[in-house]
């Protein structure tokens, strides 16, 4: 049948990370080629905004929920 062997490589450290960086580097030039400079950019911050709010929203009412914060507003 397979008398073929496999052997298993070893991915260098980081190996997913660089993957990622390069994949978002794409990412950010095709939308360069797309939007041009300035709408990329406006984009880039709009979503950052969001992203940094939705984390505030979220590590907020995890403070408020471990204070149990309702009790002290009724």
């Amino acid at each position: 049948m397979n008398n073929s062997k496999q052997t298993a490589t070893e991915l260098p450290k980081n190996f997913r990370a660089y993957g990622f960086v390069f994949f978002m580097a794409g990412a950010f030039f095709h939308c360069m080629d797309f939007l041009g400079v300035e709408d990329t950019l406006m984009w880039g911050m709009g979503l950052g905004f969001l992203g940094a709010f939705l984390l505030s929203l979220y590590f907020w009412g995890r403070l408020a929920v471990s204070r149990k914060v309702w009790k002290y507003l009724t």
